[in-house]
């Protein structure tokens, strides 16, 4: 019978060792990647639903500022006063 010697077994082992810390290693970056990605995913849905806050503002804005335009006319407002100058 044939047998390896010790020296090559423990090589064999040793590249086994490797091989499961390379596997591992793999896993676990994917998995990080993918945490990357829900977390992206999330931040992403943050920003469009804060976006489309700001554009309601902007339009909830341009009513008033409208309004008062028709009201008072053209001018500025002191936004410490309240006064309206042309």
């Amino acid at each position: 019978m044939k047998q390896v010697t010790q020296e090559e077994l423990q090589q064999i082992q040793q590249l086994r060792e490797a091989l499961v810390e390379i596997v591992t290693q793999i896993g676990e970056l994917h998995l990080s990647e993918f945490m990357a990605k829900r977390q992206l995913d999330q931040v992403q849905q943050n920003v469009k639903a804060h976006e489309q806050k700001f554009v309601e503002f902007q339009e909830k804005e341009r009513v008033l500022f409208d309004q008062l335009q028709q009201k008072y006319g053209a001018g500025n407002i002191n936004m410490d006063t309240g006064e309206i100058t042309e």
